[in-house]
Parts: C-alpha cells; sequence; structure tokens
C-alpha cells in the first residue's frame, strides 16, 4: 500500500506507476493522478503549438498580401481578414493539382518558395468566390 502524492488516497501498489528512479520501484502519484497531469501537460504544450503554428500561417499569408497589393483588386476590400490569393488566369485546381501545392498555408508556403511568381492578384472571398461562380468575372466587374 501507498499514498498518492495527489489525491492523497491511500492505493495499492498496483494502482501506483512504475518507475526504476523509486526506491520502491513506483512513482509518489498513483496512475489517476499521473495520467490527469500529463493531459494537462499536453494540452497546455499543444495550446501553445496552436498558437505558434497560427502567427506563422497569419506571417506567411500578411508576406503574400503585401507583395501581391495588400487590397482586393477588385472592390478595394483591404479587411486581411477577408483577403485571399487568387489565380489571375482561372486556373487555381489544375495549379493545385499539377504542383501538388494545396490551399491555405502549403500554397502560401509554395508562394513564398517560389519567389511570389506573376499570374496571382489579391482578391476578397466575395470577389474571388464571384468571379469563380460567374466563369471568371467577379459581379462587380459586369457592372462597370
Amino acid at each position: 500500500m501507498k499514498t498518492c502524492i495527489h489525491c492523497h488516497e491511500h492505493k495499492q501498489l498496483s494502482d501506483f506507476v512504475k518507475s526504476d528512479q523509486c526506491l520502491d520501484g513506483h512513482l509518489n502519484q498513483c496512475k489517476l493522478c499521473h495520467n490527469a497531469i500529463g493531459r494537462k501537460r499536453y494540452h497546455a504544450s499543444w495550446t501553445k503549438q496552436q498558437s505558434r503554428r497560427n502567427a506563422k500561417h497569419i506571417k506567411l499569408k500578411m508576406d503574400a498580401l503585401l507583395f501581391y497589393g495588400r487590397i482586393c483588386g477588385c472592390c478595394g476590400e483591404d479587411e486581411q481578414s477577408f483577403l485571399t490569393i487568387d489565380h489571375v488566369c482561372n486556373d487555381g485546381a489544375e495549379h493545385r493539382k499539377q504542383r501538388g501545392v494545396g490551399s491555405g498555408h502549403n500554397f502560401y508556403q509554395w508562394l513564398k518558395n517560389n519567389k511570389y511568381p506573376a499570374g496571382f492578384q489579391v482578391l476578397c472571398m466575395n470577389c474571388n468566390f464571384s468571379k469563380y461562380t460567374n466563369g471568371g468575372s467577379c459581379v462587380h466587374q459586369e457592372q462597370r
């Protein structure tokens, strides 16, 4: 029998994590407490890693937006969260398929790795989707 240093319950030795580093061959915390502490550390670490990944993605996207103009080439929208990179020749699906680029973070990384090649522009999501659904031209262009 042994008492857990976290929950202070008196338990069988089989309820404790085995360890060669301890004199009696078991940690001072029971398996339940040991696992709970591990989960807590994992989630804290995961949240920090996720924050770093998000920051890296935002920087990658901003670098691309800055290079290609930072405002929608159609309507002039400048809110960063609305902006995206568009394939000027409407060949985005074909381009992603040929190069195995994908979208989102992978696409922005591809742009950076290829020194921001020509053939891309900044559009807001509305203009980009309108261009897609209207066969290559945004409704803003049709209204002019």
